[in-house]
Order: structure tokens, then sequence, then C-alpha cells
């Protein structure tokens, strides 16, 4: 069986519980990183990444950024998280191989990484420049049961 290795950063504690639980429970290693210095000190030995955009004074796009200067190569893929992509500068859209809107089911969570990384797994070899809208996930009403 291959060992699938997943970072989340993500600097509400909470929400972080919730994605390591949801993902262990589906097979993965986690790791998690509440802030930048912290998650590059894992992104080369994952697989996959999630990323929350709004990180205490930080921001998410930082970590993928400074993963490439750190690695000296592309880093795992990222997938971005975020309540309020309007926020996130559209130069920074490129930087993420898909996105995730809070709040979400942790169903779509668990969709979303297996499917970013089938599709990193795919190219593996042949690095090429992901797209937006790569990952694709539900959104999901803040009332239903257990969104995040």
């Amino acid at each position: 069986m291959v060992t699938k290795r997943a970072l989340i950063v993500e600097d509400e504690p909470h929400v972080r519980l919730l994605m390591e639980r949801v993902l262990s429970r589906a097979g993965w290693q986690v790791v998690t990183a509440a802030d930048v210095a912290s998650a590059l000190q894992h992104v080369a030995s994952v697989d996959v990444m999630v990323v929350d955009y709004h990180l205490g004074k930080e921001r998410g796009s930082e970590v993928v950024r400074r993963a490439r200067e750190t690695l000296g190569t592309e880093p795992p893929p990222a997938m971005l998280v975020t309540g309020t992509p309007d926020e996130v500068p559209v130069a920074e859209w490129d930087l993420f191989a898909g996105s995730l809107p809070k709040p979400f089911k942790v169903e779509a969570l668990v969709a979303a990484v297996e499917q970013l990384a089938k599709k990193a797994r795919a190219r593996s070899g042949t690095r090429r420049k992901a797209s937006l809208f790569d990952v694709e996930a539900p959104v999901t009403d803040a009332k239903k049961d257990e969104a995040v």
C-alpha cells in the first residue's frame, strides 16, 4: 500500500484538528502546522499540502512561495482553503493547484485531497503549471451538518 502524506497548514486549532482527523481516517499520514515557518519544516516530506489563506498575520501563499525557495524545485501541490476568496490577490491563485471554499463538508475535503494527489501522481516527472480549477469540490451551505 502506498503511503499518502498530507500537510495541513491552518492557524485555527479546532479546524486544523478536524481536518487532521478526517484525513487520517481516510488513510492519510498527516502532519500539521499553524504558521509558515512550521509548515516549511514538513514540505519536503509530504505529497500534498492543504493551506488556509489567512494564517494570522501571514498568508498561505507564503508557504508555497517559500517552499519553492527552500526546496529549489516545485513543492508538493497545494490546495487553498479559504472562506474569503475575494481577498486572495489574482496573482496568488496560480500558486495553488486547487481550492476548497469554507465552509465545506468533510467528504469534500477528502475528495479534493484525493483528487489533488491523483493528479500529482499522474504528472510526477512531467511537472506542469497547475490551474486554479484543477480540483473542484462542491460549495456547501454553512447551516448543513458536518460543515467546517
